[in-house]
């Protein structure tokens, strides 16, 4: 009974050791700085993400595409573009048609090959329109490179809130990661 006392000691300190780091982690960033909001990975490849569609939610990943794609026009470089039999894919749209995975779109990064964004049929469907096209925003956010915030009113704050559009501070990570130096 004592060594089941001790790993549960153990465990609840562990847990409050990494509570307290992640408090200090995002204590320490200020919520209205762009840099602080960069994932530390992104699908971009020289200024370009070249995509694969094989999703049923077009209309959700034409509005994410042209949202992003409309700052483009700012001096930034990324360029969004499907991929051609000559160049090579950074980023596959894909539907999840699994059991309820808790997530309506899920980012995945792999250091080799293509990243995804998986978009659930379970919720998907479930969701208006507007929803959808936020949550597809969202994941085209991350693909960008760009983490959550606690800042409401944007796309790359997780809340249940149907945004159609970015928020200010959307852009302004955006601007940070891949504005005109």
């Amino acid at each position: 009974m004592e060594d089941g006392n001790i790993v549960e000691k153990t465990i609840r300190s562990i847990s409050l050791a990494l509570f307290a780091l992640a408090m200090v982690v995002w204590l320490g960033v200020p919520p209205n700085v762009a840099e602080g909001h960069n994932l530390g990975h992104d699908s971009v490849d020289d200024c370009e993400i070249r995509w694969e569609d094989e999703t049923q939610y077009d209309t959700a990943r034409i509005a994410a595409h042209n949202a992003w794609e409309a700052l483009k026009g700012n001096d930034n470089c990324v360029d969004l573009a499907p991929d051609t039999s000559t160049t090579v894919t950074d980023l596959q749209w894909q539907d999840w048609a699994g059991n309820d995975p808790g997530w309506g779109g899920l980012y995945f990064y792999r250091p080799v090959g293509a990243d995804s964004i998986y978009l659930s049929e379970h919720w998907m469907d479930q969701y208006s329109t507007c929803r959808q096209k936020k949550t597809a925003m969202h994941e085209l956010g991350h693909a960008h490179g760009i983490q959550h915030h606690g800042l409401t009113g944007n796309v790359m704050y997780i809340t249940n809130l149907p945004l159609c559009n970015l928020g200010s501070h959307d852009i302004a990570d955006y601007e940070d990661l891949w504005g005109e130096d």
